[in-house]
């Protein structure tokens, strides 16, 4: 009867105190999951900058040289 009760519901409150525990315990993992996650989208963001202003000056650089080819082209059709 109620001796019955009482310990389904010391269970019970044991097993929910468990349950807290754990779903704290995820909380807390989870957070440091998205923490590294974070960490890691920031270095990549920071890598894909540098590689980005690394292929922007070598673009340039090419652009420069293609013109200046073109410029040694049309110069040297003008003295023919």
């Amino acid at each position: 009867g109620t001796a019955e009760l009482d310990t389904l519901k010391l269970e019970l409150k044991g097993a929910q105190v468990c349950d807290t525990a754990t779903l704290r315990k995820l909380v807390e993992a989870q957070a440091m999951i998205n923490a590294n996650i974070e960490r890691t989208i920031a270095r990549e963001r920071g890598s894909f900058k540098i590689e980005k202003a690394a292929n922007t000056s070598q673009l340039h650089k090419l652009h420069r040289l293609l013109s200046d080819l073109a410029h040694w082209g049309s110069s040297a059709g003008q003295a023919l």
